[in-house]
């Protein structure tokens, strides 16, 4: 179950920068907290799941890591015809 689990958050998180990896985990995690605080089951294990990373993924958003890679691409091209 982890590997597909991994496999998962792989493809999900793809073109994400390390902190925008660790903001989806944090948030992911919190938002089980909140459902375990709201559910009054404080003494249970706490488990973060699938549904817990995509709400998550719905928070996060990689659109800004991927135009400032896109950006520092194009940057890099235009520079090296000015050498």
């Amino acid at each position: 179950m982890i590997p597909m689990l991994t496999n998962k958050l792989v493809e999900m998180t793809d073109g994400m920068t390390g902190a925008d990896v660790a903001a989806v985990v944090n948030a992911a995690a919190m938002t089980a907290i909140k459902e375990q605080v709201s559910t009054k089951n404080g003494t249970k294990k706490l488990k973060i799941s699938m549904k817990h990373f995509e709400s998550a993924l719905e928070k996060i958003k990689a659109g800004s890591s991927r135009t400032k890679m896109r950006n520092f691409q194009n940057f890099l091209g235009s520079s090296r015809s000015l050498t």
